[in-house]
């Protein structure tokens, strides 16, 4: 028997570990594949500072699942198809998830050929389920565990050769040998059709080797670091996924308990907006990329979510990166200067979320009223949740924050403006104990009223504003060097009252 019938044999009984080897022509875990063969160091003069090219793994962006009596593969593959890699998933364990990986990477013969003896020697023989272009994660109702993949994508933008996908259809594809459809009244119906009506081709977005989760500037300043051998566990932990703006980490609980390499097969997806724009400046082709990021801790509907929960995490808060760059070098690469030093991308980070302060505004049930009241439901006289929520701000973004609170400041009947005045007594509290360079520079500014008056210039308002923020942040601008690259140090807040799209 070949070594190839063996694997097969072996993922059959369940007994796949990691002492397969194959033929020299297989291609291993370690190898690597350079990001260019033309690299060319920027300078002697810049030894120090110098940054070399990071050899790169292989990226599965395609997975077709087979099925026998008792066994799940997910075969992976690079998009080219030269390279493929197995996941085994056992269906006769309904209560735990169990999943096996061999760190071996098959060239497209050896994958048939491990097929074909799953086919010969799989009681009923092996059924192909579907192909997907991504996985998402598991989720377990009253009975058995659920694959969820993305069945349908469309590129969106493309950022330093990654291209950023929505998604466009998804399934769920049941884990078990008895994969019969549930009673329709059953409650695990009921519970599968509450997680559909979530529905992932709206505004859903993922990249399989691009860190959606975290902003460009965070991107680029850790792969730098570690280029240049500053390796700190301050590093480690920056190069992992920003847990706030991952949307499926439920779905990807039960696979970090099964095995390492997540992050090999599985996706995190965002939840936000993702539009990319070609303009041309003096004949010079711009592109200009908004990411918005949704929050997942503390998010809801509107109405229904407001104001700030006990760790500090506000209603529908959104992360709005907007990228620039003129894509003359389309890589994050650069030949002069390196790995991830291409001078030529630039990013802004705005920040908006509803007024930190525990409020409410729930609608009574069967009455339909368009302007709900407002009520503050707790009066923190040290705004201690508050506090945690600026304390995050200042840990992700430094100083300065910069608010800008859009809600009306006259009303005939107080509503919006039993908040502005709560608001202007949290700053002001919070302020007293902080330094001078900390201090959250706070401006109230009635959008509303502004753009119905005829001697306010709302556009050249805002205008003036944008640039006294960019003047105290400043903003992302990578550099040849470390030294050179500039950082925004510092964040714009921004408010009204429900908190949508329109804010930003």
């Amino acid at each position: 028997m070949n070594d190839d019938a063996k694997f097969a044999a072996r993922l059959s009984t369940g007994t796949f570990d990691h002492t397969f080897t194959s033929e020299p022509s297989t291609i291993k875990d370690d190898d690597t594949f350079p990001i260019t063969d033309e690299y060319v160091p920027y300078g002697e003069e810049d030894k120090e500072t110098q940054v070399t090219p990071k050899p790169r793994k292989i990226t599965l962006t395609k997975y077709t699942i087979y099925v026998t009596t008792h066994r799940m593969y997910i075969v992976g593959s690079n998009g080219r198809e030269t390279v493929f890699r197995i996941l085994e998933i056992d269906l006769t364990n309904t209560e735990k998830l169990v999943i096996l990986e061999d760190n071996v990477y098959f060239t497209r013969n050896e994958i048939m050929d491990v097929l074909n003896g799953l086919e010969e020697s799989s009681e009923g023989g092996l059924t192909k389920k579907v192909t997907a272009v991504g996985l998402l994660g598991f989720i377990r109702f009253t009975k058995h565990y659920y694959l969820c993949v993305v069945t349908k994508r469309r590129p969106v933008a493309i950022l330093g050769g990654y291209q950023l996908f929505h998604i466009d259809g998804t399934e769920l594809i049941p884990v078990t040998d008895n994969p019969r459809k549930p009673d329709r009244n059953s409650e695990e119906a009921r519970y599968i059709a509450t997680f559909m009506n979530i529905d992932l081709t709206k505004t859903f977005y993922y990249s399989y080797s691009y860190d959606l989760t975290n902003t460009l500037q965070v991107n680029f300043v850790r792969n730098k670091k570690q280029s240049l051998g500053l390796n700190t566990k301050e590093l480690a932990k920056s190069f992992e996924y920003n847990d706030r703006f991952v949307w499926n980490s439920s779905l990807l609980k039960p696979v970090f308990n099964s095995f390492d390499r997540v992050y090999d097969w599985f996706q995190p997806i965002i939840h936000g907006f993702i539009d990319q724009v070609k303009i041309s400046i003096f004949q010079i082709d711009v592109y200009v990329t908004l990411i918005a990021r949704r929050s997942h801790h503390f998010a809801g509907a509107r109405f229904f979510k407001r104001g700030v929960n006990d760790r500090g995490d506000v209603a529908n808060e959104v992360e709005t990166e907007q990228i620039v760059s003129d894509m003359l070098t389309t890589s994050f690469h650069d030949p002069r200067g390196g790995f991830y030093n291409n001078p030529r991308y630039t990013s802004f980070v705005q920040h908006r979320g509803s007024i930190p302060l525990s409020w409410s505004q729930e609608t009574a049930p069967n009455i339909r009223m368009t302007k709900p009241p407002i009520e503050l439901n707790v009066i923190d006289p040290f705004y201690s949740k508050a506090a945690l929520h600026f304390d995050d701000l200042f840990r992700r973004y430094g100083t300065p924050v910069q608010i800008l609170n859009l809600i009306k400041q006259r009303e005939k009947a107080p509503r919006e403006t039993k908040l502005l005045k709560e608001f202007q007594r949290c700053i002001t509290y919070l302020n007293q104990s902080l330094p001078k360079e900390n201090k959250i520079h706070y401006t109230a500014w009635d959008m509303s009223r502004a753009s119905k008056s005829r001697g306010q210039d709302v556009i050249q308002w805002l205008e003036n504003f944008s640039d006294e923020t960019l003047k105290a942040t400043g903003f992302f601008h990578n550099g040849l060097t470390l030294k050179e690259t500039k950082l925004q140090q510092g964040i714009c807040r921004t408010n009204c009252i429900d908190c949508l799209d329109h804010v930003s």
